[in-house]
């Protein structure tokens, strides 16, 4: 290996090492936090698997067995994931975030390793800060049924590393990085047409060149997602998705849609803190502004992927007829990328021109700050769970065969004082009925014991106990 090659080398495993050091130092405060959210104990009931066989049985099941009330899902890719973790770290809270601290620290270093190659090695760190320290980590980290968009992100990241390597082992890389993306989570679908653009975008030569150029390079990732799709539609007997989801919405919602996360993505911190959804939106276009105007011709080789991205995101979004707060995560990374190309660009500049990275590496900067140590309303989210849930297992656990017991009422929400972008109050999801249900599945699983709601009560057989949900 030469010299250069070896000083490369070194210089990434740094570089690695200290970004994860550096996230690890941010959100290790998750680890402290219980298990909560309406779906974490569904999606551990519907993970667990036995040998290789329940491996493969994975990618034939609906998303939680069929648990889930409001849509049919295919997300196998959690499923195993939530295995994994159930085997390793039964319901200990600690297993699960540790899990999804490491699928940030891996995206981080994906995301850093994309616009490395990309750009240059001081962008990589611009695009990984950006990225990493956005406080949006901190509504995925701490409810791991949020892992479906870690995992989902990541493994577009990983498409669109693989293509940029260019190459036909790149290709079918990529492709299998698609694969995987729409098997975590239904906006993984993102992935092949960030592929794509990023093909078309990278090729040379006249328009009809490009285009040719970049159908050789993302055929596979075609391939790829067409496959995964029809294996998706099999396993579901269908399309699935939301019962509010509308088609018809990527045309007549898509721009609304567009218009409330632009602000969200290109806001210096977490969009709720800015506070203003009209200055967030007026920093975002004065930046592409800039980058336009430093970039100039080769603007559209960053440009043209990341809109396409921008805008299949918020398609999307408009399709699910849903919007939270952990969906900007994708566009986070976008940010961060954009953010990298423009100082990249900026700091290419020569003389006076050099003085235009000063607003850039001040909005860069901006984005990791303020930090937190931890967030007390995810922590008292997280101790109510832990409490409830106690009082729950002491109930079962003193009943006999054959009666019905009651357990207090739920701790459906604990409420944030920090409003979202839009003014809408934010809150957070504790738990309900189905969660209890699958916490009880999992605790006792040698005991037949029934969760009802009171307006449906029932009588128990004798062999099982019937718990009855206070109001």
């Amino acid at each position: 290996m030469a010299q250069t090659d070896r000083s490369r080398v070194v210089r990434s495993a740094l570089l690695g090492l200290l970004l994860s050091l550096w996230v690890a130092l941010v959100w290790g405060w998750v680890l402290r936090t219980g298990l909560w959210g309406w779906d974490v104990y569904p999606l551990i009931a519907a993970g667990r698997v036995e040998g290789l066989g329940g491996v493969g049985a994975t990618f034939g099941e609906e998303l939680m067995d069929g648990r889930y009330p409001l849509g049919r899902y295919w997300r196998p890719l959690v499923h195993l994931s939530f295995g994994l973790d159930h085997a390793l770290w039964g319901l200990d809270p600690r297993g699960y975030h540790l899990t999804d601290l490491a699928l940030l620290g891996a995206s981080v270093l994906a995301l850093a390793a994309v616009a490395r190659r990309w750009l240059s090695e001081r962008a990589a760190l611009a695009a990984a800060v950006v990225f990493g320290g956005n406080l949006v980590h901190e509504d995925v980290l701490a409810v791991p049924a949020r892992r479906a968009d870690s995992l989902a992100l990541l493994f577009t990241l990983l498409a669109l590393l693989a293509l940029l390597g260019r190459g036909a082992r790149g290709r079918w890389l990529a492709a299998v990085a698609v694969a995987a993306a729409l098997a975590a989570k239904e906006s993984g679908a993102i992935a092949v047409l960030v592929a794509s653009g990023a093909a078309f975008a990278l090729a040379e030569g006249t328009g009809r060149e490009r285009w040719s150029g970049a159908v050789r390079t993302a055929w596979p990732c075609w391939l790829a997602f067409a496959l995964t799709f029809a294996l998706r539609t099999w396993a579901l007997g269908g399309l699935g998705g939301s019962r509010e989801a509308q088609v018809s919405a990527a045309w007549s919602d898509a721009l609304a849609s567009f218009a409330r996360y632009f602000p969200a993505a290109f806001a210096p911190t977490q969009a709720r803190l800015l506070g203003s959804a009209a200055l967030s939106g007026a920093i975002g276009l004065a930046l592409v502004a800039l980058f336009v105007a430093l970039a100039r011709r080769e603007a559209r080789r960053t440009l043209l992927p990341l809109a396409l991205w921008f805008v299949a995101l918020a398609s999307l979004t408009a399709i699910s007829r849903a919007e939270r707060g952990w969906y900007e995560l994708p566009f986070v990374a976008i940010n961060g990328l954009f953010a990298a190309a423009l100082l990249e660009h900026a700091l290419a500049r020569g003389g006076a021109a050099r003085m235009l990275v000063l607003p850039a590496l001040a909005w860069a900067l901006a984005s990791i700050y303020p930090w937190r140590a931890a967030s007390p309303e995810v922590l008292a989210a997280g101790e109510s769970a832990r409490v409830y849930l106690g009082q729950v297992e002491s109930v079962v656990r003193a009943a006999s065969p054959g009666s019905a017991v009651r357990a207090p009422g739920l701790p459906l929400e604990q409420r944030d004082p920090r409003p979202w972008l839009d003014g809408r109050e934010r809150t957070f999801a504790v738990l309900a009925p189905y969660s209890v249900a699958a916490f009880v599945e999992l605790a006792f699983p040698a005991r037949a014991v029934r969760v009802v709601p009171p307006a449906a009560p029932s009588l128990p057989t004798a062999d099982e106990v019937v718990l009855v949900l206070e109001r």
